[in-house]
């Protein structure tokens, strides 16, 4: 009878691992092929991934050309490995990308269902783990998105677990060989270990391995450390065995000498001193005096519902308070290490995230803590109902035994009529790529104001799966934030006229310059007040000089300008005295309003480029400024481009 009823306890084990890997595959896969919604950050990972699978280097690929770029990225390197692989057995297209991804989701909540049935043996707080998990829609968005974050939860996943197996595992005593050339020094060895640091090697070796993965996937795994260090130190105190006194100094000591190799190395190596530590800590972390609500609201709203987190919270925190208080020989088991472990981690991690660090403030960066949230709200839960159900099993045994089951099917019915609200949200976006929007504007109005069929852009990882769809043609210069003034020039001497291309959510990343002429000085072609695409784009129009004009201009004035009626439409005749301009400026800037009679005011914007040794004389820029035969053009301000990247504003008097 004993073995029947624990065959059959396996089968429903199995038969819920089996419920949540398909309840988790139609999360991550649903609609999953269809044309929707596309972060912008997906397409430097998608490019350089078929880079990878093309020339098996770090380089983005241009679709188009369908040639290797002379760009490369190596941040998360694992990830583009994998994808790389990936493409070649699939294809490189946007939906293997995104079901790579999916992938990865399933697993990574298969594992949290194994890691929990390992630690915990309780069904329930297994399910409820993995629906918390699969109803937070970030989690979700994740999984579905060509990025290195699906990869990286995981990887982490499965680092917390082997931290703390590696930590609280039960020490091994291996039997002393009898013979044998090295059997002596081979039980020394033993010996040693197994009085001092009776871990298992195993563990270490995982723990390792999937630390150094992590790490380089995302350097956010740094912040679990103070949380592992926090449980080691409650092991110590509680345990109080010899091996974690051990590990302390050996520890400390190797973490002291690392330390002290990193701050020497720099200055006997002659090596720019690149691992600076304080230099690294004083640039990522800084201590806040008020909360970063944006995290917060993410942790408050994690399960989609404000109220069930609370719930969830009341419940943990109660759980937590009987098991504190209870003997010593009741609460010391894994189950309870493990929820200490993860409160350790999870606290510590968000007090870095809400008060320390200062560089990453989207919720994906802090997503990792998800799974343990999760399974700390599950245990609460459940822990609660027990202690329910022994409190009222001493006056009702029958009504008792349904409290677990009664409260699990309300926690069931909330959480998915939480998922019901976010189908929107997450599946049912019907915009389709707003890339491929834009582009489609672009080619519109290319066709409007370009001679040429090729449409000149300049943009910051902008080389994308959807230009080739859209644009007969197309020449791309990026922007690296740091030499944007040369790109654009270098640029605009083959292409004058082209569009400036970029992601609004980057724009305050990037140069004063190019923020500043986005923003408030050029024609803008999509982005805010024009539409809802979260893309910037605006058209250029540089201008060389066609001569030198010895016209006498008065005193006050650098700029003059006439207009002159031609078949083609209406000619700009724009002189610049560049004797009244400081030195060290490289391009002026012009905003202007043609008046045609009885027609809408026509917009143009010009930046007029200075020859890279300007003679102190006046020069002559002439442009036709399309289908337009009025007679005044109206100057809206004068901006000055400096070589150093400064922009000033100048007040002209013409």
């Amino acid at each position: 009878m004993l073995k029947t009823k624990l065959q059959n306890k396996k089968n429903i084990w199995l038969l819920l691992f089996v419920c949540v890997g398909i309840l988790a595959s139609l999360r991550m896969f649903w609609q999953i092929g269809g044309d929707y919604f596309t972060f912008l950050d997906e397409y430097p990972t998608f490019d350089v991934a078929a880079g990878f699978a093309h020339s098996g280097k770090f380089y983005f690929w241009d679709f188009h050309r369908q040639v290797l770029s002379n760009d490369s990225y190596t941040r998360a390197w694992p990830h583009t490995l994998l994808l790389a692989g990936w493409f070649q057995m699939f294809g490189i297209n946007v939906v293997a990308g995104k079901t790579l991804s999916g992938v990865f989701g399933v697993l990574f909540v298969l594992s949290l269902f194994y890691i929990t049935r390992k630690l915990y043996d309780d069904m329930y707080i297994s399910c409820l783990s993995c629906l918390l998990v699969m109803t937070n829609s970030t989690v979700i968005t994740v999984f579905r998105q060509i990025r290195m974050y699906s990869l990286w939860l995981l990887v982490m996943v499965w680092l917390i677990y082997f931290l703390f197996r590696m930590m609280t595992a039960e020490p091994r005593v291996r039997e002393p060989l009898s013979g044998g050339a090295f059997a002596g020094v081979r039980n020394h060895i033993v010996c040693w270990w197994q009085k001092n640091l009776n871990f298992s090697v195993w563990y270490i070796l995982l723990s390792l391995l999937f630390l150094v993965l992590s790490y380089f996937v995302h350097v956010n795994t740094l912040a679990i450390g103070v949380g592992i260090i926090a449980f080691y130190l409650y092991l110590l105190a509680v345990k109080r065995e010899r091996r974690y006194v051990s590990a302390l100094f050996v520890v400390t000591g190797v973490t002291l000498l690392v330390a002290l190799a990193l701050l020497l190395l720099p200055h006997y190596s002659g090596t720019v001193d690149e691992l600076d530590l304080w230099r690294v800590v004083t640039e990522n972390v800084s201590l806040r005096e008020e909360v970063n609500i944006r995290y917060w609201n993410w942790t408050e709203d994690f399960f989609h519902n404000v109220q069930f987190f609370w719930f969830s919270l009341v419940c943990f925190v109660t759980a937590l308070v009987i098991q504190c208080v209870k003997k010593k020989d009741e609460k010391q088991t894994l189950a309870f290490d493990f929820t200490v472990y993860l409160f350790l981690a999870t606290g510590s991690s968000l007090v870095c995230f809400l008060y320390l660090l200062k560089r990453y403030y989207q919720a994906r960066y802090i997503l990792y803590i998800a799974p343990m949230l999760a399974v700390l709200a599950a245990w609460g839960i459940v822990e609660c109902c027990g202690v329910l159900t022994e409190i009222c099993g001493r006056y009702q045994q029958r009504l008792a035994k349904y409290i677990l089951p009664f409260v699990s099917v309300c926690c069931v019915l909330v959480l998915g009529i939480s998922m019901w609200q976010q189908y929107i949200e997450v599946y049912a976006n019907e915009e389709i790529c707003y890339h491929r929007q834009v582009y489609e504007i672009v080619k519109k109005d290319g066709e409007t104001h370009l001679d040429d069929g090729t449409i000149p852009i300049v943009a910051f990882d902008f080389r994308n799966y959807y230009a080739v769809q859209v644009l007969p043609d197309y020449a791309v210069a990026n922007l690296d934030r740091e030499n944007d003034a040369d790109i654009w020039m270098n640029f605009a001497k083959e292409y004058p006229e082209g569009y400036l291309m970029l992601e609004s959510a980057k724009i305050n990343g990037f140069p004063e310059v190019t923020k500043r002429f986005v923003q408030d000085y050029s024609e803008r072609v999509t982005g805010e007040g024009l539409d809802s695409y979260n893309i910037e784009t605006v058209r250029y129009h540089f201008l060389d000089p066609v001569k030198g004009d010895g016209k006498e201009m008065e005193s006050d004035v650098i700029i003059a300008y006439e207009c002159v009626d031609s078949p083609e439409g209406m000619r700009l005749r724009i002189r610049l005295d560049t004797r009244k301009l400081d030195s060290g400026v490289r391009i002026v800037f012009l905003n202007f309003v043609a008046e045609d009679a009885g027609q809408e005011p026509v917009k143009r914007s010009y930046q007029l480029r200075l020859p890279e040794q300007p003679d102190q004389e006046v020069y002559l820029y002439e442009v036709i400024v399309g289908d337009v035969h009025g007679d005044a053009l109206r100057e809206n301000g004068i901006m000055l481009y400096y070589n150093d990247g400064t922009v000033v504003e100048y007040e002209s008097q013409d």
